[in-house]
């Protein structure tokens, strides 16, 4: 395990290029990860640069916290779903624009997030520059991860080549032990590193919380509408007499939403949860805030950004006992780890903590603690920092 802890000095200080199809103010965890990257690394003194995909009325090129971000044309599916027409378009105009930004700037090295689709520019990068890069795992892109029909056949078909990206890579980085167990199993011979994701401490920050119970308990789910994040427990949950007086948001978009809406109909929880669909970055902080605990009951999951960020804002989590949960969950110390399908457990947990304002306080402040103490970008960006000056020697 890469233990983040390189210091980075002004003579080590380099040119970087990260590349991910997805960057705010569109995309998913991922996306929020390599923009707070860019920001630390640069602020570390290196000099970095994004390409991504452009989906709106964003400029092509725009300096954004000291990060000169390029965007090229997508034709994205929705905020968080590119879809796979949606990746490869990316990837050709990304392949088009590459070569005049090299031009333009010595890079020393590059991060591509995602083996695939972003990874399939690697090898380009590599013909044209000569210099090493570094390949960030994040899930999706490696075999078993998900088991979407889709996603599996594709994996079934393209593992040869994501096996060749990563071999020609640097590096390879899996932001959790339960991604790089995952991918070692699919790549037995491939050497692979963990730096963990970070957290916006100061922006997802605690709110004073009230010592007395409230009359209901107010849970937070936020995750894409699929069917991996298993959001459908958490409506099923619901429904168990131990939830009684329990009301749920679910923040984020995607394609089982009606499904969802559907479930809370035939289960009676209707009244009791509410979408609130995609919501900014700028105003997440304050759900999580008005939140008594989170809940995120994923039937697969790398390094989760929002349990970091429920976690930042001092919240007791209920979460599956699934990939890299464990290793932020920490199973009755700052909130409760579950069976994977289990919608009996995470009633329970529920029910526990509906039932002791003081076990929602330690809870949550033990999860605030350990995103202090493990979770900074500045942590996560001196580990990449030191990488980085390691491949390039």
């Amino acid at each position: 395990r890469l233990a983040a802890a390189f210091p980075v000095d002004a003579a080590a200080t380099m040119k970087l290029l990260l590349v991910n199809y997805e960057y705010p103010p569109v995309g998913g965890g991922a996306a929020v990860a390599s923009r707070s990257l860019a920001r630390a690394l640069q602020r570390r003194g290196h000099e970095v640069a994004v390409l991504t995909a452009r989906t709106g009325d964003e400029p092509a090129v725009r300096v954004e916290d000291g990060v000169t971000v390029h965007r090229v044309p997508c034709l994205r599916r929705a905020v968080h779903d590119i879809g796979l027409f949606g990746a490869l378009t990316f990837v050709v105009m990304a392949a088009l624009r590459l070569p005049g930004l090299l031009r333009a700037t010595r890079f020393d090295a590059a991060l591509f997030y995602f083996a695939l689709p972003t990874g399939l520019l690697a090898p380009l990068w590599r013909m044209l520059t000569r210099r090493p890069y570094v390949v960030a795992l994040r899930g999706s892109d490696v075999p078993g991860y998900a088991s979407e029909p889709a996603l599996v056949r594709l994996h079934a078909l393209l593992t040869p080549l994501t096996g060749h990206i990563l071999r020609h890579a640097a590096a390879v980085v899996a932001n959790s032990d339960g991604l790089r167990e995952l991918a070692e199993r699919a790549f037995p011979t491939q050497p692979i590193r963990v730096i963990a994701n970070g957290v916006e401490g100061e922006c997802f920050s605690p709110a004073p919380r009230p010592s007395p119970d409230p009359p209901v308990l107010r849970a937070l789910c936020v995750a894409r509408l699929i069917p991996r994040k298993g959001v459908d427990l958490l409506v099923e949950a619901l429904a168990d007499p131990r939830c009684g007086n329990v009301v749920a948001e679910v923040v984020g978009c995607g394609p089982e939403l009606d499904t969802l809406r559907r479930a809370c109909r035939e289960r009676g929880v209707d009244a009791r949860v509410h979408f609130l669909g995609f919501v900014d970055n700028v105003e997440l902080p304050d759900v999580y805030r008005r939140a008594d605990v989170f809940v995120l009951p994923s039937r697969s999951e790398s390094c989760s950004m929002a349990l970091l960020e429920a976690m930042s804002c001092g919240l007791p989590v209920v979460a599956s006992r699934i990939g890299g949960m464990p290793e932020l969950v920490r199973d009755g110390v700052n909130g409760f780890l579950v069976p994977i399908d289990d919608a009996a457990a995470i009633a329970a947990s529920l029910g526990a903590l509906s039932g002791s304002a003081e076990l929602r306080r330690r809870m949550g402040t033990a999860s605030r603690e350990i995103v202090d103490h493990a979770h900074s970008w500045v942590r996560v960006a001196d580990g990449y920092g030191g990488l980085f000056v390691e491949v390039a020697k």
